[in-house]
């Protein structure tokens, strides 16, 4: 067996040049002059759903912040309203 310029074998069969390339560019020709099939789309319900779905996660994922931004909100008033009782106290005295 010999070699070839870039160093895989070659065997005594050649294959002449831009062989594959004349026959992809055989294959897409073909291709090309079919009439494309038209797939159909998402369908309404399809898209109905989907902006559900999204809708849902949405509201669920800004409920747990609306959450705790409540929770860290009464968490800093309760502490100032005991701060402001301690103060008042102090003054009672």
């Amino acid at each position: 067996m010999a070699s070839c310029c870039r160093g895989a074998p070659t065997t005594n069969s050649h294959v002449p040049r831009g062989f594959f390339l004349k026959q992809t560019y055989r294959l897409f020709a073909s291709e090309a002059h079919k009439q494309p099939q038209s797939r159909p789309g998402a369908g309404l319900m399809g898209r109905i759903s989907s902006f559900l779905v999204g809708a849902g996660i949405t509201a669920l994922g800004t409920q747990f912040y609306i959450y705790q931004e409540l929770s860290l909100g009464n968490k800093m008033i309760l502490e100032k309203q005991k701060e402001l009782e301690q103060r008042i106290a102090k003054l009672e005295k």
